[in-house]
C-alpha cells in the first residue's frame, strides 16, 4: 500500500454523560472521552476537547485546505435532528489544479493528501479522448469530473451524477468554467438509464457498500473502453469486479493507498478494460 503521511481532516465526536467529547467504544454506545486524537490534523480538536458539551450531542469537526476549522453540533429534539453551525461552514480545498469551495460537512476525502493523489491516478488511467465522452459517477462536488473535462476538452462531454443535491449545487458552482460538464442529481442507475450512449470512459467512486449489480450493469450498457473504480472497501470492490468480469471486463491494474492511517481501511483504485 502507498502511504499518505498526513492526518485525518474530519472527525465526528459525541459528548458523553459528563459532557466530554469522545468516540463511541467498538460496538457500543459507551463514550470514550478523548484528551487528544493522534490521527487528527494537529490542533484541530483542541478547543472541542477542552470544553463541556450537552450530553449526547454529536460534533462534526473539519479542517480545510487553508487551515480553516469548521464545527457543527447535531442534536436530536423530539425525534428531529437539528444542526447548529458553531464555526465556519464553507470549506476551501485544493486539488487537481483547482480551488474548491464546498459544504464543510459534505463529502470530501478525509485525508488531506487523498484528493490530489486520487485525482492524479484518475488522470493517469482514464485517458479520456479529446472530443470524447465520460461519466463521473457518485461525483461529489466534481473532483474527477474536472479531470475528465480537461481530457475531453471543450468539444467533449462529461456527465456528473450525484445524489446529494447540495453537492450538485457546489459542483455546478465550482465547475462553472467547464461547460462540457453537465450535472444530474439522482440515483446512478436511474440517471444512466436515459444517458447518451456509448461512453468512452467511466469513473466511479461509490460509498463503502460498493456500486452493486444494478449500477454495474448500467455502466456496462454504456460500453466504455475503460473504467476507473475508486473504492474505500476492498471486499465491495471485489464483488463488483466479479460482476464486471461476467460482462467481459478484466482488471488491468490496481493500486492501494493507506488513506486511513492507524485503521484497517484501505483505499483502492482499479482499472478495468
Amino acid at each position: 500500500a502507498e502511504l499518505l503521511l498526513r492526518a485525518r481532516a474530519a472527525r465526528r465526536l459525541v459528548a458523553g454523560q459528563d459532557g466530554r467529547a469522545g468516540l463511541r467504544a467498538h460496538h457500543s454506545h459507551r463514550v470514550v472521552p478523548l484528551e487528544k486524537c493522534p490521527i487528527a490534523v494537529p490542533g484541530a480538536l483542541d478547543d472541542v476537547l477542552a470544553r463541556r458539551w450537552r450530553p449526547g450531542a454529536e460534533l462534526e469537526v473539519t479542517s480545510d485546505g487553508d487551515g480553516g476549522r469548521h464545527v457543527r453540533e447535531l442534536s436530536t429534539v423530539r425525534g428531529k435532528v437539528r444542526a447548529r453551525q458553531l464555526a465556519g461552514g464553507v470549506a476551501v480545498q485544493h486539488a487537481a489544479g483547482r480551488d474548491w469551495r464546498l459544504d464543510a460537512h459534505g463529502f470530501w476525502q478525509v485525508h488531506p493528501a487523498a484528493a490530489p493523489t486520487l485525482a492524479a491516478v484518475v488522470a493517469e488511467w482514464a485517458e479520456a479522448p479529446a472530443g470524447g465522452s465520460a461519466w463521473d459517477l457518485y461525483a461529489g462536488v466534481g473532483l474527477f469530473a474536472s479531470v475528465l473535462a480537461s481530457q475531453v476538452g471543450p468539444s467533449g462531454r462529461v456527465l456528473a451524477v450525484e445524489s446529494g443535491r447540495r453537492a450538485v449545487s457546489d459542483g455546478e458552482r465550482n465547475l462553472a468554467d467547464l461547460p462540457q460538464v453537465s450535472w444530474q442529481a439522482g440515483r446512478v442507475e436511474h440517471v444512466l438509464a436515459s444517458a447518451p450512449k456509448p461512453v468512452d470512459v467511466v469513473v466511479l467512486d461509490p460509498p463503502r457498500k460498493g456500486a452493486g449489480k444494478a449500477v454495474v450493469e448500467s455502466i456496462v450498457a454504456g460500453s466504455p473502453d475503460r473504467i476507473v473504480y475508486v473504492a474505500c472497501d476492498p471486499a465491495a470492490l471485489a464483488r463488483d469486479l466479479a460482476t464486471f468480469a461476467s460482462h467481459g471486463y478484466s482488471l488491468t491494474d490496481l493500486r492501494a493507498f493507506d488513506a486511513f492511517p492507524m485503521t484497517h481501511h484501505v483505499e483502492c483504485v482499479a482499472l478495468l478494460s
